[in-house]
């Protein structure tokens, strides 16, 4: 060891197999082989047109089936609408609903909404 020339303790080191080396990994061989990438445990693939368009028509329906819950002079502010359109149509929808309460109460005499 100390007697020796450097050169020969090189050599003698570097026929060691070297330890602080791991095998290589998912990420490492996707940033080595683009091509691979997506193919591994780390990515998933990326959904369909068809997945995605079935999302959006259902949260879609779940917006609309909401918004169709809410009384006729909510449903505007709901919707997302602002400004005058927003104030005439909740006007329109609280007169809708007081036509709807009074026939209800022609029919029924007695009836309250």
């Amino acid at each position: 060891a100390m007697g020796e020339p450097a050169s020969s303790m090189g050599k003698r080191e570097l026929a060691q197999p070297n330890l602080g080396v791991r095998a290589p990994c998912a990420l490492t061989l996707k940033l080595d082989h683009p091509e691979g990438a997506g193919q591994g445990h780390l990515a998933s693939p990326p959904p369909t047109p068809e997945d995605i368009e079935h999302a959006r028509a259902a949260r879609m329906a779940a917006v609309v089936a909401m918004v169709d819950g809410l009384p006729l002079d909510e449903q505007p502010s709901a919707a997302g609408l602002t400004g005058p359109l927003a104030a005439a149509l909740s006007r329109l929808g609280r007169g809708l609903m007081r036509k709807e309460c009074e026939s209800a109460e022609r029919s029924e005499s007695g009836s309250s909404c």
